[in-house]
């Protein structure tokens, strides 16, 4: 197994920010679980799939079960900074409600007096390194504290974002046949300026969209083995949350979105990645929110491709971190 690229004696300093949807548990697991990365802050945006409350909490409870009380968590915007986009009321609630799953700790802490682009703005401009990104959800959060203090840009080290469709059909459509749109994929979907203005920002990001997430389908095969190897408190959640989306697996729907950018954060060649400049589309239309390449869009590393044999390093050590075990090498 190749060498974990951010296997440093220092740790890489991260923000997460999510709008905890249950993916983005996942995401958080896997970041949180390595010992070469250090959590700096979570802030949550409210314009995808958890309400910014709830998903709050959710961050906290999630961030003591893997003995990270102390990480603030900050709540973000609950509308999108143009338009009036959202997900699936039903979908929100199921978000909003962990799935229903009761975690064996909660965490006494509340969420931090500092909005979420105020935390932003703060770790960011405080830190004596430069700090990553990994962004989970729409792109509210970031697009306002860039808009607010640009200068933060020169203190960010890598934006990893899940989002956007480049080569490949967005999922609005395909999973809200009531949007006439089959273009967008759902986080940029739900906030097009806010994507198009941290994409313009300057910092380096990589892309990790629809194009290489379809190629890494979380299977019936995995969510047993998961289930048979859960050896911890985050593995058994993990397992559990897989297991009331049992059908939607079973129908090839469900992806390793989410997990997949944050394995990418802790090492890149988990995806084939190519250079491209990347636009989005905020015009009001059935193509609001695309992405795609153009030569007026942003460079930008582009996750493009998840072969077999990398999609089973993945696999491995999502599960191994969910023991503990972090990346050995």
């Amino acid at each position: 197994m190749p060498s974990d690229t951010d296997m440093t004696s220092t740790p890489r300093p991260f923000i997460i920010d999510t709008d905890m949807g249950p993916d983005d548990w996942m995401a958080i697991l896997l970041l949180a679980g390595s010992p070469h990365v250090s959590i700096q802050a979570v802030t949550v945006v409210g314009t995808g799939l958890a309400h910014v409350k709830p998903g709050a909490h959710n961050a906290l409870d999630l961030l003591a079960l893997v003995g990270m009380p102390g990480v603030p968590v900050a709540l973000g915007r609950g509308e999108p900074l143009d338009g009036h986009h959202h997900f699936p009321g039903q979908w929100r609630d199921n978000a909003d409600d962990l799935l229903g799953i009761k975690l064996p700790i909660k965490n006494p802490n509340a969420p931090s007096s500092l909005t979420a682009v105020d935390m932003l703005i703060e770790v960011l401009t405080q830190a004596a390194q430069k700090i990553s990104i990994l962004a989970i959800g729409p792109l509210t959060n970031l697009a306002e504290a860039l808009q607010s203090n640009p200068a933060i840009v020169n203190q960010i080290e890598r934006i990893y974002v899940m989002g956007g469709a480049v080569t490949v059909p967005g999922n609005v459509h395909a999973t809200d046949p009531r949007i006439p749109n089959t273009v967008a994929e759902w986080n940029i979907f739900a906030d097009p300026v806010a994507a198009s203005i941290a994409f313009a920002s300057g910092a380096p990001i990589s892309l990790v969209p629809l194009d290489a997430t379809n190629q890494a389908p979380v299977t019936p095969e995995f969510m047993r083995h998961l289930r048979k190897n859960a050896r911890s408190t985050a593995a058994e959640f993990v397992a559990t949350v897989l297991e009331r989306q049992r059908e939607t697996i079973a129908a090839g729907q469900y992806f390793f979105w989410d997990p997949l950018a944050a394995g990418v954060a802790r090492h890149k060649d988990f995806v084939g990645f190519t250079e491209a400049t990347v636009a989005v589309n905020t015009q009001q239309g059935d193509t609001l929110g695309q992405t795609f390449e153009s030569p007026s869009g942003t460079l930008m590393q582009v996750g493009s491709s998840v072969d077999a044999a990398q999609l089973e390093r993945f696999k491995d050590v999502f599960v191994r971190t969910l023991q503990r075990e972090g990346l050995q090498g």
